[in-house]
This record gives structure tokens, C-alpha cells and sequence, in this order.
């Protein structure tokens, strides 16, 4: 009998698990969306917006060339594809994880309820 008490409390705290999972992998959803939505054509306008204000402003205060300025830009641009690429990576790895957690929940679930049934 008491383990027909503990049964709803499982399925309940189950639920309440899956729930929560759901959230987290919907919130993973969204953030692939903003860090996909970054395209590298956005980041080199954003670089070639900077190279105009680096040619109104001018190298006054270190000398240094224009040249060297787009350079440096152009390693940020490549250093901030290379991060993206790596978030992008570890969001669906966790994506994953969350998918496959699901899934053990699912299973779980369904045999909580299974054993249920044949108690009944």
C-alpha cells in the first residue's frame, strides 16, 4: 500500500522535472536563434562601419597606419566567428543533452505508470 502512495509523489516530481527541462531546453532554442542570427556579413558591416569612424577620427594619437587598424579589425572579426561557431557547438551539445534527459524522463514516466496500472 505505501507503494501506491509514493507513485503520484514520483509521477508528481517527474512532471515537475520534465517541466522544468522543457524550459531549459526552450531557453537553449532561443539563444541559438540571437547567436545564429549574428551573420558574418552583419559583423563586417559593423567592421567597415568602424573603418570609417577610424578614417574621420584618424591615427593622431599612436601614428599607426589605417592598414593596421583594418587588420586588427579583421582578426577580431575572424576571432569573434570562431566564437560563435564554438557557442553555436556547445548550444546544441546541450540541446542534445536536454533531448536525451527527456527522453529518460519519458521513459520513466511511462513506467511509473505502467507499474500503476498493474497495481490497480
Amino acid at each position: 500500500m505505501l507503494y501506491l502512495v509514493e507513485v503520484p509523489d514520483s509521477i508528481h516530481f517527474l512532471v515537475s522535472h520534465l517541466e522544468e527541462i522543457f524550459e531549459k531546453a526552450n531557453t537553449i532554442d532561443v539563444m541559438t536563434g540571437r547567436v545564429e542570427e549574428l551573420s558574418i556579413q552583419e559583423l563586417l558591416a559593423r567592421v567597415d562601419s568602424l573603418e570609417v569612424n577610424v578614417g574621420r577620427i584618424g591615427n593622431y594619437e599612436r601614428g599607426d597606419s589605417l592598414s593596421g587598424s583594418v587588420t586588427h579589425i579583421e582578426e577580431c572579426v575572424n576571432e569573434l566567428d570562431s566564437f560563435q561557431k564554438t557557442l553555436l557547438d556547445m548550444i546544441n551539445d546541450m540541446s542534445e543533452d536536454f533531448r536525451a534527459t527527456l527522453d529518460v524522463v519519458r521513459n520513466e514516466i511511462t513506467d511509473v505508470n505502467m507499474r500503476l496500472n498493474l497495481t490497480m
